[in-house]
């Protein structure tokens, strides 16, 4: 009876478990079982099954229990021999006096024996996977981060917060399950335990981690200098590392320096091997990582306030709030801090178009204090003799602390492109829906609503502001949402980046006369140096890539266009808005998935061209694309250099050097007619700096990147 109440109970507790982990699953909507678990579960049922089998085997009467104790590993082996019916005459006995002395059927016992042998074969078993668990990472990361490993290809993510998780999950789904298989991810810094959703998502791409720090894995791309070594590199082939260090800024600088040092001892072939893109916001460190070797590294730096406003006027620019009739694009900013800031500033030259005017007023709790700052690191805003006559000038409007401001005695009804950038996604939501009540209350039912963008960070937030819908009615409030991390840090950005192929043959048109050749290969490298070696040409030749879809806008080649298309029934062509105009265009101008419609890319390369034909639009677009520049240099802080300054500059400096990058000043930030005095005092040809706008203007189908 007692080996049955025992077994009763190990069933029992088997039972329970696998009920526990039946009923988390209905709440996850996954199995997931760790092995410590399976492992603590066999421990348990073996004792449990060898209890009585101890009791009833003991005689105290011929010895200790101490010296029993010691015997169990000598009635195991019985056990086994019982199990497979090899048991000798004495065994035989053995089992039967056992079975005489607990009343238990012989039957039972060896049914009840063959259950113990297999739960106590398992326990070694379990024992080993478990180990296995435990020193897997550490055996794994070992071979992977050796010059031995067959992997081509390395991401490393500097830390295993969400961010880097959530790329490397993003990367992970967006290979082909060959490059997979060749492709390792390493995390390193990771000095805490690993959240249980991060630690699940690292195994699941088949991720290591590591404390190790990221400069010490340059070591991946190095080989033996010895001679007879060399095969080595041959054999296990040639590696590429691509670098993530988006964390934490002030460890992201620090490890980025540790790397290019690590670097010094890697031949420039191997080093060009290896990209790093890093998140940085401080300027400073910038600039002191701007200005250090980089060995054939391509160091990407990266600012997140700066790709949160780019994803933005991107995927909607600021003409999608233009409707019928209107003149001027009436922007309005609702926000704080250093993202709603960095929103203004892109604002500045992103909306400097030739068919609409531009007014921006922010609006926020930090509105004067942001003023004062931006008269001191941007006074060209401010000032139009120093904008090189643009005038800009935003108006800033300073709020109290509260989620719903007072508004009753602004002039923002007119307001046509509305952001809502305050300090946390939650107040961002709540704002952007008693704005959208604010505003509908005191504006006629068949006007227009002006065009909305939210801040939204997390990506279940995000998706949950999507579909808000106002109560009882249903109506959507139908806001866009921009800035998910999960988005803007994933693969299709980073890795898969069209923009970043675009902005290289921005640059590559200032190296190459006619972009309608195949570049020489040093022309390719001294452009690809020029990006690498100044942050200012890179963000630089990015603003000018980012500002295609405006100068499509402006040539009428996008409305063109999408008339074309939706007279093919799809809807009404004297319905269409400039968010029907961005959103058609975003996939096929920015993004890599599958059905952008490169068909439709080339008829709209096609159109542009045809207008471009019109040298009124030609020089139209060349202006304009003049006023866009000379905005984006006073937003960046640079201001004008008068003809007097200019000739001193050139003068101390013994060259023809015409902007001062210490002192951010610039010849070129002049009025559109000025222009040719410049040409002329660097002793050039008077039209000189208005045929480079020209030729931007006629190069943009060049700059765009098609499908493959």
């Amino acid at each position: 009876m007692v080996f049955k109440i025992f077994l009763a109970i190990a069933v029992l507790g088997v039972a329970l478990f696998f009920l526990h982990y039946y009923f988390e699953k209905k709440e996850t909507g996954r199995w997931r079982i760790p092995r410590q678990s399976l492992f603590a579960l066999s421990l348990f049922c073996t004792c449990v099954l060898y209890l009585p089998w101890v009791i009833y085997s003991w005689d105290p009467g011929t010895g200790s229990l101490g010296k029993f104790l010691l015997s169990i590993p000598y009635m195991f082996v019985r056990l086994m021999q019982t199990v497979s019916l090899d048991a000798d005459y004495e065994t035989a006995i053995e089992i039967v006096t056992l079975a005489e002395k607990t009343g238990a059927s012989l039957l039972f016992l060896q049914i009840y024996s063959g259950i113990l042998f297999w739960v106590s074969a398992l326990v070694p078993a379990f024992g080993i996977w478990t180990v296995m668990g435990l020193f897997r990472n550490k055996i794994g990361y070992w071979y992977e981060s050796s010059r031995y490993s067959f992997k081509k290809t390395f991401y490393i993510f500097n830390g295993a917060g969400k961010k880097n998780v959530d790329l490397a999950e993003s990367i992970w789904e967006s290979l082909e399950e060959k490059e997979r298989r060749s492709s390792s991810f390493l995390f390193c810094n990771v000095e805490e335990e690993l959240a249980e959703e991060e630690l699940e998502t690292i195994l699941g791409i088949k991720g290591l981690y590591t404390q190790d720090s990221p400069a010490s894995l340059m070591k991946i791309i190095k080989y033996y200098s010895v001679s007879y070594l060399r095969w080595l590199y041959k054999f296990f082939g040639p590696k590429n590392i691509r670098y993530f260090l988006l964390e934490d800024e002030d460890r992201n600088f620090d490890d980025a320096i540790g790397i290019l040092k690590a670097a010094e001892k890697a031949d420039r072939e191997r080093a060009e091997r290896v990209k790093i893109d890093i998140l940085l916001h401080d300027n400073e460190l910038d600039n002191i990582l701007d200005a250090q070797e980089k060995y054939g590294i391509f160091v990407r730096i990266l600012d997140a306030e700066r790709l949160y406003a780019q994803e933005l006027y991107a995927r909607w620019p600021l003409f999608s709030g233009l409707g019928d009739g209107d003149k001027e694009i009436d922007l309005v900013i609702l926000g704080k801090g250093s993202v709603a800031e960095e929103l203004l500033l892109n604002a500045v030259w992103m909306g400097t178009i030739g068919s609409a005017g531009l007014k921006i007023t922010y609006i926020g709790q930090d509105a004067a204090w942001l003023e004062r700052k931006l008269k001191m690191s941007c006074p060209g805003l401010f000032d139009q003799s120093l904008a090189g006559g643009e005038d800009l000038k935003p108006a800033f409007v300073n709020i109290g602390n509260s989620d719903n401001p007072q508004f009753n005695t602004m002039e923002i009804t007119k307001a046509n492109y509305v952001i809502i950038a305050g300090e946390n996604d939650e107040t961002n939501i709540r704002l952007a829906m008693w704005y959208k009540t604010w505003v509908a209350r005191r504006m006629p039912v068949r006007k227009r609503s002006p065009f909305m963008a939210v801040l939204v960070k997390d990506a279940e937030k995000a998706e949950q502001a999507r579909r808000l819908k106002v109560q009882e009615s249903q109506e959507p409030y139908d806001f866009h949402i921009f800035g998910t991390d999960k988005e803007i840090f994933s693969a299709r950005n980073l890795l898969h980046s069209k923009l970043l192929e675009s902005l290289y043959r921005v640059q590559l048109s200032y190296n190459c006369n006619d972009m309608g050749r195949k570049p020489t290969a040093e022309e390719e490298a001294n452009t690809w140096n020029q990006l690498n070696e100044s942050v200012y040409n890179f963000r630089s030749s990015e603003a000018s890539a980012l500002y295609i879809v405006n100068r499509l806008y402006d040539s009428g080649a996008l409305e063109e266009q999408l008339k074309k298309e939706l007279r093919s029934g799809k809807s009404d062509p004297q319905e269409i808005s400039g968010s029907d105009l961005a959103e058609y265009w975003y996939k096929a101008l920015y993004s890599n998935e599958v059905g952008s419609g490169s068909g439709k890319l080339n008829e709209l390369i096609e159109a542009y061209n045809r207008l471009l034909r019109d040298t009124k639009m030609l020089e139209k677009l060349a202006q304009t694309e003049h006023h866009r520049w000379n905005a984006y240099m006073v937003s960046n802080g640079w201001i004008t250099m008068s003809d007097a300054e200019t000739r001193e500059w050139m003068e101390m400096r013994g060259s023809k050097e015409h902007k001062d990058y210490l002192r951010l000043r610039h010849a070129c930030i002049v009025t559109w007619e000025e222009l040719n005095t410049v040409s002329e005092t660097k002793g050039r040809d008077p039209e000189y700096f208005k045929n480079a706008d020209r030729t931007i203007v006629a190069g943009v189908t060049d700059f765009i990147v098609r499908d493959k």
